[in-house]
């Protein structure tokens, strides 16, 4: 079977000795991209008003703009040398997690009033008696203890950025045990620099009321550290192991969690719903609705600054524990916090007042209730932060919540297709999402202009065997430690827009085996309705050839490449930039 493949400007000689093969251009005939449609699969006139585009760019300084009419079948492309931007994906907004695997506060006992009530565990004293031993005889100590036996309920641990402040909880209670063996727990001695920290580990070991389970065992070994600064550290290492043998099992917190990050001082473009009058801003623009925005934050607006998050309800092994001592219930919490805040850094003479968001801990609410026996993967926010979606599975069924989050009110979860271990989402900029199992189901969603039902299901079910990974990545979210059975990833490179009970789902055009992940400068489009697909077709590029045969040695060693080398010739798509737009009416 022909493959694709990534054509190059100019022939390069790798490293390892191969010439680098496909390229087709000389310098004098590179300029605007010629795009020519094929059609694959239905008809191309169920593209009628669609319009396409997608950049393509090299290492080197060669960069080429184009769009595709599906209306008139015309190509607009431009070409430019030399340096031009990219956008960059935010890690704000989805990739932010909690780390709920930390041991510290299993053995973290202190005299500090915020903590009264948290820290007086059997636990703490169990591992205070050995590690001071430890300490004084220098030597190490192991054993095996059955977590039930010390302790009631999971300690809640967090390790989390907003903006530039990284909040660790980690950190704030060894850092503390430090002031404590000093004797400097006074809030003049410095310790208060923890205060918000503190302040939200008790909040959160408070509300979280989740026992511990039976079968939960703790390996440990306590050893001296002979060499360490007594100022920030402790003299001794406790290391904590947790088995899962037969018969064993245990659970972390680790909530799924999206940050909403609002500032109007970030040089980013958007706009919010809550803005009076739909206003847009872009910060350092050329058509700033008016100077009065200047230097304002978003929560000068009565913006959103927040942390979303849902406590993970299953064990290691995939059991459930018991969510049901938690406060306010089950369900979504949000955390607002203040961007307003400030924080004075000193550096020798001199001082500088930086930006030192705090999370208002006192304002923690449970906003959505969930059920108790679904598990929920994932949740994200459409591009304007107005939607919620809330990705669970239940009795081998994904579902997806998709919920107002500035008013919180949904039409309930909506069944979607069979759950397997791999999930992948898009969002279009038009708010429509869609999704795949990897398993041969595609669903779609778009927005309907009701308040009363702002969202429908366009379609969901099988659709042409490849199609699902042809339009969505293969490659999954990596959360280091994560127990989670199911697995979800965040399609960078889909376009996605909805009109007229159609939708139109554009990609990048996949080389050989999805495995690879290598797209080229060249796009993939698909148009469905209720029935399923209507169309499927492909734009091809003059600056790819589509009709080379590359090997898997080959794909593999471009995948390598990749990752570790600047390939200066190469021509990759910014998957980024991708987009569609339905312009006017579909056809029905």
């Amino acid at each position: 079977m022909k493959k694709s493949i990534i054509i190059f400007v100019a022939v390069t000689v790798l490293s390892i000795g191969m010439t680098v093969y496909g390229w087709t251009f000389v310098n004098g005939q590179v300029g605007e991209v010629t795009l020519t449609e094929e059609t694959i699969s239905g008809n191309s006139d169920m593209a009628d008003g669609l319009t396409v585009g997608f950049r393509a760019s090299s290492s080197d300084g060669l960069h080429w703009t184009n769009r595709f009419d599906y209306s008139t079948k015309k190509t607009e492309s431009s070409f430019k040398r030399g340096e031009l931007a990219k956008n960059v994906d935010s890690i704000v907004y989805d990739d932010i997690r909690f780390t709920g695997w930390s041991t510290v506060p299993y053995f973290t006992q202190l005299k500090y009033d915020w903590l009264d009530g948290l820290q007086e565990k059997k636990i703490h004293a169990f591992y205070n008696e050995i590690q001071q031993k430890v300490s004084k005889n220098g030597l190490e100590e192991e054993g095996k203890i059955r977590l039930k036996d010390y302790l009631d309920f999971y300690p809640v641990n967090f390790r989390f950025q907003f903006g530039t402040k990284i909040y660790n909880s980690d950190n704030a209670l060894t850092g503390l045990k430090v002031y404590d063996r000093r004797g400097l727990l006074s809030p003049e001695d410095g310790a208060s620099a923890y205060d918000g920290e503190v302040d939200l580990y008790t909040v959160l070991n408070s509300v979280f009321k989740i026992p511990v389970i039976e079968n939960e065992y703790q390996k440990y070994k306590v050893s001296k550290i002979e060499d360490y600064d007594y100022k920030t550290a402790l003299g001794y290492k406790t290391e904590i192991e947790k088995p899962l043998g037969r018969g064993e099992d245990f659970y972390e917190f680790d909530p799924i969690l999206v940050i909403q990050e609002e500032n109007i001082k970030d040089g980013k473009k958007w706009s919010h719903p809550d803005l009076s009058g739909g206003l847009s801003y872009k910060a350092g623009g050329e058509n700033q609705a008016d100077d009065s925005h200047v230097g304002k934050t978003a929560s000068d607006y009565g913006l959103k600054n927040r942390m979303l998050f849902i406590v993970n309800n299953k064990t290691a092994k995939g059991a459930s524990v018991d969510v049901s001592q938690i406060d306010e219930g089950y369900g979504v919490y949000e955390l607002p916090i203040d961007v307003k805040a400030t924080a004075t850094i000193r550096m020798g003479r001199r001082s500088a007042t930086v930006p030192n968001p705090k999370p208002l801990s006192e304002e923690l609410a449970m906003v959505y209730p969930l059920d108790e026996d679904s598990e929920y993967v994932e949740m994200s926010l459409s591009g304007n932060h107005r939607y919620l979606a809330v990705f669970s599975v239940k009795d081998g069924t994904y579902f997806v919540d998709l919920v107002d989050a500035d008013n919180w009110t949904s039409n309930g979860p909506i069944e979607v297709f069979p759950a397997s271990e791999k999930m992948t989402y898009a969002w279009g900029e038009d708010g429509s999402l869609a999704m795949t199992n990897h398993k041969g189901h595609v669903a779609v969603f778009s927005l309907t202009g009701s308040e009363n039902e702002p969202y429908e299901i366009l379609y969901s079910g099988k659709v042409q065997r490849g199609l699902d990974n042809a339009l969505f990545d293969t490659e999954m979210v990596s959360k280091k430690n994560s127990r989670a059975k199911f697995k979800y990833g965040i399609d960078r490179g889909l376009a996605v827009a909805a009109k007229d009970g159609k939708a139109a789902l554009v990609q990048n055009l996949l080389i050989g085996d999805s495995e690879f992940n290598i797209r080229n400068a060249a796009l993939e489009c698909a148009i469905i309705d209720k029935s399923g697909i209507i169309y499927r077709g492909r734009l091809k590029s003059n600056i790819v050839d589509l009709e080379y045969d590359m090997s898997e040695d080959e794909m593999q060693m471009i995948k390598d490449l990749r990752n570790g080398a600047v390939l200066n010739h190469i021509i990759e798509p910014v998957r980024n930039e991708n987009w569609c737009e339905w312009k006017v009416s579909a056809k029905q």
